[in-house]
């Protein structure tokens, strides 16, 4: 019997533009309203607003749309200063006033721990908040040359088109006196189509600044960043592509080497600590946040004098120099060797007791030595992946106070429920807004292991 290839046909909907009220916001700040026994979720609506709307895609009860036109507007809708805000997609939250847009991602988190977890958060024991513009003291930006010209910005929020910037209303002044300084030298560059992106750092310290390569610096490049250098007081490096020229491996790898401005220190301080660090290091763009953030962590610790500590997914020691200077005995991990290697440097310079292990976390560790040991208390501050071994391995140990801070609900709440499955409770919880104008939350919880109630 002979089988004939049928094109499975495309589920339809109907396109049709309908009106649309918004009752309220999801997590991502996305309006929600309800229409035919759907519910569709809508980019710059706000609860209490009334639009006119073109239904994008529609699967099982729920859907996309878009604004069509505004039919009512609420008073929580705020006038979006910025010039690029039509194209840069870096600020979908613009619209909508600060504390409405982390109010409604409060309630997301809640709505998601109870829908998923059956755990009923009850309003966060704190919240902190952050001025919306001026905080990002870090930021990558992608370079294009197209016929000559040469473009620094963000990328389109719906497609892969750049949208190159003079400035940013989130950079720090610093940053954004820089950009067209900067922008006037990389054009001078012989090398300038051959840049990916260039990362820029506002340290305690010294400007940093990292240019990507597609290729290696040309030698007569080197004198105009030398230049630069002098003009935003920077210190530059730039990322090139090499292969090892010794040993069986021939893929291309990518190095970091500073180019001027090497007498020129990068720092961040942190619970009076002074962090040395390159422009590619992983660091909270939000100083401010992140200060209280650092804070909230030493709070629910409760450190006594001797307490040992294990904090994984360490980075630079963000968490784990401000515990040791608290006075306990902290080991950090991560999986990146540069950055332990520079966070053990930074305890000894600091006079710390702190010491730092390089390991993947996601991975076999178990039998690594810091994993032998034991320890009070376990703060995990994981990247949007979450802690699935990780977490895994500290409930085994039975740590009896564990503080996960993750910038990912959904990935939380798999992380949280190997804890509550293993005896944890959560005593406590808080979430601050590092990124304003974004969907971004991040969140703190504090669990314990449940007391065992004594027989009668």
């Amino acid at each position: 019997m002979v089988t004939f290839y049928k094109e499975n046909k495309k589920k339809t909907f109907d396109r049709r533009a309908f009106d649309l009220e918004c009752t309220s916001l999801d997590l991502k700040g996305r309006g929600v309203g309800r229409h035919n026994d759907k519910v569709f979720f809508v980019d710059g609506l706000i609860a209490g607003e009334c639009a006119r709307v073109q239904p994008l895609s529609v699967k099982d009860n729920t859907g996309t749309a878009k604004i069509i036109k505004l039919l009512k507007t609420s008073a929580a809708r705020r006038n979006v200063s910025c010039v690029y805000a039509e194209n840069c997609g870096g600020c979908p939250l613009g619209h909508i006033e600060t504390k409405t847009a982390f109010d409604a991602k409060i309630q997301g988190v809640r709505r998601l721990f109870a829908r998923q977890l059956k755990v009923e958060l009850p309003k966060p024991q704190f919240t902190e908040s952050s001025k919306s513009t001026g905080y990002r003291r870090a930021c990558r930006l992608s370079v294009r040359v197209d016929h000559g010209v040469m473009r620094i910005g963000f990328r389109s929020e719906h497609s892969n088109q750049l949208c190159a910037i003079g400035q940013c209303e989130v950079f720090t002044d610093r940053l954004n006196a820089a950009l067209p300084v900067l922008s006037e030298y990389l054009d001078k560059l012989s090398c300038r189509s051959r840049i990916g992106h260039v990362e820029l750092l506002d340290s305690d310290g010294a400007l940093g600044i990292s240019l990507r390569l597609v290729c290696n610096l040309p030698e007569k490049d080197e004198s105009i960043l030398e230049q630069l250098t002098s003009e935003l007081d920077a210190r530059i490096s730039v990322q090139e592509p090499y292969v090892e020229k010794l040993g069986t491996d021939r893929s291309e790898k990518l190095r970091e080497r500073i180019v001027s401005g090497s007498d020129k220190e990068l720092f961040i301080e942190v619970d009076g600590i002074k962090i040395s660090c390159d422009t590619t290091s992983f660091v909270q763009v939000n100083a401010d946040v992140n200060a209280r953030m650092v804070a909230r962590v030493l709070e629910a610790l409760e450190i006594k004098a001797g307490m040992k500590v294990i904090d994984l997914f360490c980075g630079l020691g963000n968490f784990t120099l401000p515990i040791a200077k608290a006075g306990a005995h902290c080991v950090g991990v991560d999986i990146v060797r540069a950055m332990t290697e520079k966070g053990m440097r930074n305890a000894q310079n600091n006079a710390l007791p702190a010491r730092f292990a390089a390991a993947d976390l996601e991975a076999p560790f178990e039998a690594m030595s810091f994993a032998k040991d034991g320890y009070d208390a376990a703060v995990m501050d994981p990247g949007r992946s979450g802690a699935v071994r990780a977490g895994a391995y500290i409930a085994r140990q039975k740590v009896s106070k564990v503080i996960l801070i993750s910038c990912n609900p959904l990935a939380a709440v798999r992380d949280l429920k190997t804890f509550l499955n293993s005896g944890y409770k959560i005593s406590s919880w808080g979430a601050f807004d590092m990124f304003p104008r974004t969907a971004h939350i991040e969140c703190l919880f504090v669990l314990e292991i449940c007391k065992k109630k004594a027989k009668a």
